[in-house]
């Protein structure tokens, strides 16, 4: 049975009674169609008001509020625009718009996709994964148009963001409109297959089996210390965190052999959570 995906608390969430979501749909429903403007600065000097020649505010225009303070080549991304390019995957079916809201007065506005049915990891393990993105844009000068990958582990509700299976993809508010969402189109493509690439990779990893003392030599690579006959406690509470959860979660029961063997995916995911 599917656990609730942790976005729905944070935003609106698009329930099937709504039918199929476009990018354009799902900007209203989540109340992102806004508009931003770049506005002049003025600070105030010897009794008078002074215009900035190389700072400026963005400033939201159905509400007044100011979102961030921004230098002269800054390109506001609209989110109408700047979403658009999600119906790469929506119009084919191989992506679902599932959620969207908005954090600190619309200053980063966010919609998360996933695919329609949840993965299955094929073999001996009955896991249930979600694969999506979670794409937010800035109006706040700090942050750009990013596309992140999230695969969503449904036993546990871990939410692995980028380890081994895609970059998050940054779009900068500069150059022109078309160029960036044609440029956005791409990078979604590309992170699209790395998140299904990754799926083929941890059937791999689910064939390989660890030892104990094979455990430790990867904790030692990951956590290396510079004397291993004084490891500092910080350095050996991470080894000794990862193993109490590599053989003690029940999560990762299936991952674990009579012999106290590992998978190299059980592995995985204990450094993850």
């Amino acid at each position: 049975m599917s656990r609730p995906i942790p976005f729905h608390e944070a935003g609106v969430e698009f329930t099937a009674t709504d039918g199929p979501v476009t990018p354009a749909d799902a900007v209203v429903l989540a109340e992102l169609d806004f508009t931003v403007a770049v506005v002049s600065a003025y600070d105030d000097w010897d009794g008078g008001f002074r215009k900035s020649e190389e700072y400026f505010f963005t400033r939201r225009e159905d509400t007044g509020d100011l979102l961030g303070s921004v230098k002269r080549t800054y390109a506001p991304i609209q989110n109408l625009d700047g979403f658009s390019f999600l119906s790469v995957v929506t119009d084919s079916g191989e992506a679902i718009i599932d959620s969207g809201g908005a954090a600190r007065n619309g200053a980063i506005s966010w919609l998360y996709c996933r695919v329609p049915e949840n993965v299955y990891l094929l073999g001996d393990v009955d896991e249930q994964f979600t694969l999506g993105f979670l794409t937010t844009n800035g109006h706040d000068g700090k942050r750009a148009l990013k596309v992140r990958p999230i695969l969503q582990r449904l036993a546990t509700d871990t939410l692995l963001t980028g380890r081994g299976f895609g970059k998050p993809f940054s779009l900068r508010h500069a150059g022109t409109q078309e160029g960036k969402v044609q440029e956005a189109r791409q990078a979604l493509g590309i992170t699209f297959k790395s998140l299904q690439d990754f799926m083929k990779v941890a059937e791999r990893l689910n064939s390989v089996w660890h030892t104990r003392d094979t455990v430790d030599s990867l904790l030692i690579r990951l956590f290396p210390a510079q004397d291993e006959s004084l490891v500092p406690p910080q350095t050996q509470q991470r080894r000794d965190g990862v193993k109490a959860v590599l053989y003690g979660s029940p999560a990762l029961a299936n991952y674990r052999d009579s012999k106290g063997d590992v998978t190299g995916l059980g592995y995985y995911f204990a450094v993850a959570e």
